[in-house]
């Protein structure tokens, strides 16, 4: 598989940094001319088809700014967490019990407290994923907004610009302990101990995120956007069975939440465009006013 280097790969921006490119980006949204925004409102429709989230859109609400998981990467969040949570019970199995494969109830409870810390997030972060290289132009083909991290199924599809912050590590840091919390240290534990117990091939790469992301309707894969194209749905049998009865329900609430989003979207961006206009026509009628008082000065 192809891989495509950016020269912009991770910059690590303080929560400080974000928050200035924020207010400067909204600023200037608050004085840009009708021409300026039909280009950038184009700009943000493109994103959103392509999966980008209404709060990271230039124009859009202050969540950006917050250590939350925004709704449409929060099924790529919960993925990355599961692989990387399976990766970990494979070394603390490594490290604490080699020979038994059974960790004890304090190394487990300790070592999911540690995996969940921030420091261990800093190499995610958002980017729009790339289809290859047009045979053209030579740039780029760009696709769908996505979370990415070493291993996760974007990594290698990673686009031009990968967007990072400390926001990045806190907000997953942040939903990895309200997962661990939701299911428990011993049910998780137990799940990738079950789903791994017949594999062939590398133990750490299992099918966790089965439990974590897609079982029940309110999983984060069921609820909110999946942009996967390499899982649609469950392996797990047990699973994959529940899914099958809601999954027509979940589609179709994703698409009529899709298409109120993209009504807001649009009906924002009508207020400022508006307000825009109404910026220029004061402008143009300050500038008529000013010639014509200059114009009898000139006579004399």
């Amino acid at each position: 598989m192809q891989i495509f280097f950016r020269k912009k790969f991770y910059e690590l921006k303080t929560i400080k940094q974000s928050k200035r490119e924020k207010e400067a980006q909204k600023s200037y949204l608050q004085k840009a001319t009708p021409a300026e925004l039909k280009i950038i409102f184009e700009h943000h429709r493109q994103d959103f088809e392509h999966g980008q989230d209404l709060a990271l859109l230039d124009d859009s609400a202050d969540i950006a700014n917050m250590p939350v998981m925004m709704k449409s990467h929060r099924c790529d969040a919960c993925r990355l967490i599961a692989m990387f949570l399976g990766q970990e019970f494979w070394r603390l199995e490594e490290v604490y019990s080699r020979f038994s494969r059974k960790l004890s109830e304090d190394v487990l409870y300790d070592g999911l407290e540690e995996f969940c810390k921030v420091k261990n997030w800093e190499r995610v972060g958002l980017t729009q994923t790339a289809l290859g290289l047009n045979p053209n132009t030579g740039k780029l083909i760009l696709d769908e907004w996505r979370l990415t991290g070493p291993g996760y199924e974007t990594w290698d599809i990673r686009g031009e610009v990968t967007a990072t912050s400390q926001l990045w590590p806190t907000r997953f840091s942040k939903m990895c302990a309200e997962l661990v919390e939701s299911f428990g240290e011993e049910e998780l534990y137990r799940f990738w101990k079950n789903v791994t117990a017949d594999s062939t091939g590398e133990p750490k790469t299992s099918d966790l995120d089965d439990l974590l992301c897609f079982s029940g309707k309110s999983a984060e894969c069921n609820r909110y956007r999946n942009p996967s194209k390499v899982k649609t749905e469950p392996k797990t049998i047990s699973v994959l069975e529940e899914y099958r009865i809601f999954e027509n329900e979940i589609n179709e609430r994703r698409r009529k939440e899709k298409e109120r989003d993209r009504k807001n979207m649009i009906e924002e961006q009508k207020r400022l465009m508006n307000l825009a206009i109404e910026r220029e026509k004061a402008a143009q009628s300050k500038a008529e006013a000013v010639t014509k008082t200059e114009k009898p000065k000139e006579e004399l």
